[in-house]
């Protein structure tokens, strides 16, 4: 199956808001509060399948206090699981905005990171993609804050 990869404009975001409750779980950080924000700001995207169904949505922020990006929301609609796409999404932002935005500008570029919470099945996705991960103890839950190989992610296919 093929998807295309592009900004999410308002229409979208009722789709993007069906997914993300499904797997509110999972995710573990709210969204409605930062949505705009990020669709505003072009630090989000949306992949849609060839028959124009929304199969998933990563946002993608740079963090300048911790000097690290962070992955946000990478979520892929169960139907459209096992075709690559959390790769593909990831592939995307790291290729157009954290290589083009980083080269030249830092002397160490900043890591990129992400968090999941602690036990539920995209850890084993943020282990294979990861040079390693630190627990972060919340209030109600306990995260895990992943270090991407970003290389590694750039050359998977």
């Amino acid at each position: 199956m093929k998807f295309y990869i592009t900004n999410p404009n308002e229409s979208d975001k009722e789709s993007i808001m069906r997914i993300y409750k499904k797997n509110r779980d999972t995710l573990g950080i709210p969204f409605n509060r930062i949505f705009d924000e990020m669709i505003e700001d072009k630090n989000f995207i949306i992949a849609v399948s060839e028959d124009g169904q929304l199969a998933g949505f990563c946002g993608f922020k740079y963090k300048p206090r911790k000097h690290y990006y962070e992955i946000e929301h990478l979520c892929v609609d169960d139907k459209f699981r096992r075709n690559k796409l959390a790769i593909k999404l990831l592939q995307f932002h790291l290729r157009f905005n954290y290589t083009i935005n980083t080269k030249g500008l830092f002397e160490v570029r900043p890591d990129v990171v992400a968090y999941a919470v602690e036990g539920k099945p995209n850890n084993v996705f943020y282990d294979r993609v990861s040079t390693k991960y630190e627990v972060v103890p919340k209030q109600t839950k306990v995260l895990r804050k992943y270090y991407l190989d970003v290389e590694k992610i750039l050359n998977y296919e």
